[in-house]
């Protein structure tokens, strides 16, 4: 298999088919950059739609800036649900996607889902003092922050397509 892995066993079990045990031999922590629970960051419909955001973007910085841009625009912050534990559903990364409006988690989760599609390290952050939600971007092993819900605009903004950089990319204290 070469350097990332090698199969300990293999065996063929009549219909359905082969299976294979891998052994990843790789030291790295892939929890911030694979898929995970609620990140699907392997979805057809995420790789496309990053493919998209991306395309002709060389840069990590401009990526992350692109997808940023896109999430602000995008996404409308959901008033109701806020108010609402029984409105609320289970944040999910295609459910924003395709509801685009959601709570805090629901932009953390699908930016992660989108970062991680870029193949840019990110972590979501579940803050509970502040009941908030939030990326931490890794560019080298510098973690910055990543808020698209707080650089989107409020509701009942006048321009509510307007993208701010407030809680972009800043060193984490």
């Amino acid at each position: 298999m070469g350097a990332d892995g090698f199969i300990s066993r293999a065996a063929y079990n009549k219909p359905p088919g082969i299976s294979f045990v891998i052994n990843n031999t790789r030291d790295e922590d892939g929890s911030l950059v694979y898929p995970g629970p609620g990140v699907p960051s392997d979805d057809l419909r995420i790789m496309n739609l990053v493919n998209e955001i991306t395309f002709g973007i060389q840069d990590e910085t401009g990526k992350i800036q692109a997808i940023h841009d896109w999430l602000v625009r995008m996404a409308r912050y959901d008033t109701a649900a806020l108010k609402s534990d029984d409105y609320r559903i289970k944040s999910d990364a295609l459910i924003m996607l395709r509801r685009r409006t959601g709570v805090c988690e629901d932009y953390a989760v699908l930016a992660a889902s989108l970062l991680r599609g870029a193949g840019i390290p990110v972590q979501v952050i579940h803050d509970k003092k502040k009941d908030h939600a939030f990326n931490v971007v890794y560019q080298g092993n510098i973690p910055l922050l990543f808020d698209a819900t707080w650089d989107d605009p409020r509701p009942g903004d006048h321009d509510e397509d307007r993208v701010t950089y407030d809680l972009f990319l800043r060193v984490l204290p």
